[in-house]
């Protein structure tokens, strides 16, 4: 998963008020307005407000008519970028990237945007090319074997830098540019993106070209707003809404926000006249990413925000039970939690805090888990005792188990008499392969243990068992009665709770439950695919494959070019 944006300046006059947004930022907005950074400057707020989408690395490209500006770095966007740098950055359209790592390594030759210049084939342009993309290509194994033969021809070696499946997009579209330059760009994008199959949605610029598109399924977001002369894309609409407010801008009636469709290609160019054209490659099926409904998305949008309590509602309706409180996991079960607590009435109080470092960031989990398990140590804060009380305690998902795990261990270590987890999403069961980095089915918890031997894992956990996942795991597998676990633990000393009465068996004082994706009794329809509906948000258009075993609710296609790693 990435956050990418793009932003173009087509005129200086009827613009939102830019330096006042970046002030807002604790840059000095004039002086980047005054400098020619102006672009650069709303790219960085951009990536800033999108940071929960990728913080391997980020980066900006900006063209100022004669040649390209660019500026990456390894971390958050906040951290890279000064106003030293960004007003080095001149130019009037751009595009930038926060990465999140999934195929290709987070290191530096992976940081996007990529660049690409070339000399078309007649030797009388140059073509400067630049892309930002979120997703994962399926068939990137044949098509890098395509660009590197075609270069090699062309150029007597292969001309890129990377491990990644974003630079091919890049240099397919810019061997397609090199060859036939009286193209026109939208024909030379189409043809080529027309042999990609996956996941995409993708900021690209060819000299001063902005162009915007999205995968023939619409699997990843990507927003387009105009706001007087200004042109912005943004993988959420939330950083949009941020700008406008921040630049005190009241939006006009030739002004709009929209998310761009499925196999659509938004061209803006400062010379035809018209703020954009737009284009369609072909269309499928329309497949939305649930997960990123359910977790990646920020809350802040208001579509997200009532899918999640509606989520939290039904949570309520299928598996009521007795507590003092309803309790999230920071952040990212707070509305669950909120929907949860509307529908029951039991109180919403929020026991588990976020260190300071964390408060104010848009840093995720979604980490290998050795670290994950390091962060979860240092991220999270309790109270000093929780004697007695009994919680429902709301989060996303369980993907890994690390977090929850530590949650419950850390909670029962002061004493809390009843957990009772409930999770807005069905089990994941498959790794997605489109552009969320879930780890090998071997990490998956739910890929080797059904919903109860997964409610069974973590009542081991609640009673104390501290035995490696691995271990705890096969006991569980085996059918080994939780009571004989614990015992077993304690002979082990793998046993975290001193208290022997804590250790006792008692029915009824954990319980955990997945969201179903679908409910067969037609009598009472509560499901993860309901919630979509009753939000207003159509299940039809969602994708679920990593909540299916094998990954089955993939399009044929893309679970062609998977099979050889679905089978492993």
């Amino acid at each position: 998963m990435c956050g990418i944006c793009g932003v173009y300046i087509l005129e200086s006059q009827e613009l939102p008020n830019i330096a006042r947004a970046l002030d807002s930022e604790g840059l000095d907005g004039n002086r980047l307005v005054e400098k020619g950074a102006a672009a650069a400057g709303v790219l960085f707020f951009l990536l800033k407000h999108l940071n929960h989408r990728g913080h391997d690395s980020t980066g900006i490209v900006t063209y100022d008519g004669k040649k390209p500006h660019f500026y990456r770095g390894m971390g958050f966007a906040e951290d890279n970028f000064n106003q030293e740098n960004l007003e080095s950055l001149i130019g009037y359209v751009g595009i930038g990237n926060d990465r999140y790592a999934t195929t290709g390594l987070p290191k530096r030759e992976n940081i996007q945007p990529f660049i690409l210049n070339l000399e078309n084939i007649l030797g009388n342009s140059e073509f400067r090319l630049a892309v930002s993309h979120n997703g994962n290509i399926t068939n990137e194994k044949d098509l890098r074997q395509i660009v590197i033969e075609e270069e090699q021809k062309l150029f007597g070696e292969s001309l890129l830098t990377s491990t990644t499946d974003s630079e091919l997009i890049l240099h397919m579209i810019g061997l397609e540019v090199y060859k036939n330059p009286k193209n026109k760009f939208e024909n030379s994008i189409i043809k080529n993106l027309n042999e990609v199959r996956g996941a995409y949605s993708i900021a690209l610029l060819i000299n001063d070209n902005l162009i915007g598109l999205r995968d023939l399924y619409g699997f990843w977001p990507l927003n387009m707003a105009k706001l007087g002369n200004l042109i912005m894309f943004s993988s959420e609409e939330m950083p949009i809404n941020r700008f406008i407010e921040a630049s005190d801008y009241s939006l006009k009636s030739s002004d709009y926000i929209k998310e761009i469709e499925r196999g659509k290609i938004e061209l803006i160019t400062k010379n035809n006249g018209i703020p954009n054209h737009t284009f369609r490659i072909q269309i499928k099926q329309e497949m939305n990413c649930s997960f990123d409904y359910a977790y990646l998305r920020s809350h802040e949008d208001h579509e997200i925000k009532n899918f999640r309590e509606t989520s939290g509602k039904i949570l309520w309706k299928l598996f009521p039970v007795e507590a003092d409180y309803v309790v999230s996991v920071p952040k990212s079960g707070i509305y669950y939690a909120m929907g949860l607590s509307n529908e029951s009435g039991i109180p919403y109080r929020q026991l588990i805090g976020v260190n300071e470092r964390y408060k104010n960031t848009a840093y995720r989990t979604f980490l290998e888990p050795k670290n994950r398990l390091k962060n979860a140590g240092t991220k999270y804060t309790f109270e000093d005792s929780y004697e007695g009380l009994k919680i429902i305690l709301t989060d996303d998902s369980i993907v890994r188990n690390i977090t929850t795990r530590y949650l419950i261990k850390e909670m029962r270590k002061r004493n809390i008499a009843e957990i009772h987890a409930r999770l807005g999403t069905p089990a994941i069961k498959t790794p997605c392969y489109l552009g969320i980095h879930t780890p090998t089915k071997k990490e998956l918890i739910a890929n080797y243990l059904t919903e109860e031997e997964t409610e069974r894992y973590f009542e081991c956990i609640f009673y104390g068992v501290d035995y490696r996942i691995d271990k705890l795991a096969s006991l569980i597998l085996k059918g080994v009665p939780t009571e004989d676990i614990v015992k077993r633990s304690v002979t082990d000393g793998k046993n975290y709770i001193e208290n022997e009465e804590m250790r006792n068996i008692k029915l009824g004082q954990f319980s955990l439950r997945y969201m179903p994706l679908e409910n067969s009794d037609n009598t009472q329809n509560y499901s993860f695919k309901h919630a979509f509906d009753l939000a207003g948000l159509n299940s039809t258009t969602k994708c679920y494959a990593c909540m299916t075993q094998n990954g089955r609710g993939y399009p044929e296609e893309i679970r062609n070019d998977l099979m050889s790693i679905l089978k492993s």
